[in-house]
């Protein structure tokens, strides 16, 4: 599942400037890299695990 998230955000939250709430689905269990980008610039990444 792919969201677009209108800024700004919903506050500060754990030390963050501005945070928004997610939830994800993932149809297949194993390790998944996640890239987050800003006006198409690519800001980082997170790896998780499904289960």
């Amino acid at each position: 599942m792919v969201g677009e998230i209108n800024w700004p955000g919903g506050g500060p939250q754990n030390g963050a400037d501005s945070a928004f709430s997610t939830m994800m689905r993932f149809d297949d269990s194993g390790l998944w890299r996640l890239d987050a980008f800003i006006d198409e610039r690519p800001v980082g990444s997170i790896t998780v695990e499904a289960k």
